[in-house]
């Protein structure tokens, strides 16, 4: 069983398209996508040290939401490969995923935030080496007046 999306989320972002046994891509199918990108996600998330599967009611929208491009992507891929085009139908969702766990890898405090998982405004510390008088000394000593 799928933890974020499921074939209902996908037929409402195709309306036009039938999923049953014998479509292309078939209900199994689809499916099988739907739990392979949940998957996806979830190693991502706990690679990153997220527990898994995100149970916050913002991060299972955002991550349904997710999921369900990556899927309906694939799903408009293959409905296009079976009418012999070439054509980039669904790049653009499948690139949306990537992008997702680009972030999740390289701002996973910000994701954190996103998905409901922590509170506050993400900030980072950064500092900086000033310029330092070499003739002021390092150390207390009780001989020298100031």
């Amino acid at each position: 069983m799928a933890d974020y999306a499921a074939i209902g989320d996908i037929r409402t972002r195709l309306p036009n398209r039938t999923f049953d046994g014998t479509s292309k891509p078939s209900t199994a199918e689809v499916e099988a996508l739907i739990e392979q990108t949940d998957a996806i996600v979830n190693g991502e998330l706990a690679a990153q040290g997220f527990g898994v599967p995100i149970v916050a009611a913002r991060g299972v929208e955002i991550l349904t939401d997710l999921v369900a491009t990556r899927v309906c992507g694939l799903v408009e891929r293959a409905y296009q490969s079976t009418r012999n085009e070439d054509d980039d139908v669904g790049t653009d969702k499948i690139e949306r995923f990537e992008a997702f766990l680009v972030d999740i890898r390289t701002n996973p405090e910000t994701v954190r935030v996103k998905l409901g998982l922590a509170t506050g405004k993400v900030e980072r510390l950064s500092s900086q080496v000033t310029d330092r008088d070499d003739t002021i000394p390092n150390k207390f000593d009780v001989d020298i007046e100031w």
